[in-house]
């Protein structure tokens, strides 16, 4: 008889191993998942893919979805003597007639207030930063694209002077000029 339970508790035990080792599986796995940290993600920034594009001879400014190959918002100018500054959502409309520039709400497809430039003003985009030259008066003045008004285009109000027949361009994060009597200059 006692080989006979011997038996019988041999084969329980080997019934309740597999059960056994599935539940030491998932306890393990269990309590890695709880200890571990995660995997470290980088924040995106994710634009809709458009691009702003010009018709002159149309008068048209418009927004190109490129991923499904349609113009999906459009306005008209005034003047056939424009251009679009952009870098990602901020986008600014040059009037080169009215020596003027203005934002682009480009939720609404539509153009902000116009700010006033002297006469031969050149006007770059960097990011969110507008670069405003007069090359024959040698100013430079900077200010954001979605409140240009707020620079002040006065000899006063510029970051920079003596650049006649200078250049400009801006990034993010600095200000590049260049003219024949300063070679180069970087304003952060």
């Amino acid at each position: 008889m006692k080989q006979k339970n011997s038996v019988q508790r041999k084969r329980m035990n080997r019934r309740r191993i597999p059960a056994a080792l599935v539940a030491a599986f998932t306890v393990t796995v269990s309590t890695l998942a709880i200890l571990h940290q995660g995997v470290t993600t980088a924040e995106v920034d994710v634009d809709d893919g458009g691009i702003w594009v010009t018709n002159s001879s149309k008068k048209l400014v418009g927004h190109l979805n490129y991923d499904s190959r349609i113009l999906d918002g459009a306005f008209r100018a005034n003047t056939t003597e424009f251009d679009i500054g952009q870098s990602g959502n901020d986008v600014t409309f040059t009037d080169k007639t009215a020596h003027s520039v203005a934002p682009v709400d480009v939720a609404q497809v539509s153009l902000g207030a116009a700010t006033s430039l002297p006469e031969n003003a050149r006007v770059v985009q960097g990011g969110s930063r507008l670069a405003v030259m007069d090359a024959s008066g040698g100013q430079v003045w900077l200010s954001q694209v979605s409140s240009p008004s707020s620079t002040a285009y006065t000899d006063e109000g510029a970051v920079a002077t003596d650049m006649d027949q200078g250049v400009a361009t801006v990034s993010k994060r600095a200000l590049f000029l260049r003219s024949p009597r300063v070679l180069d200059v970087e304003l952060v």
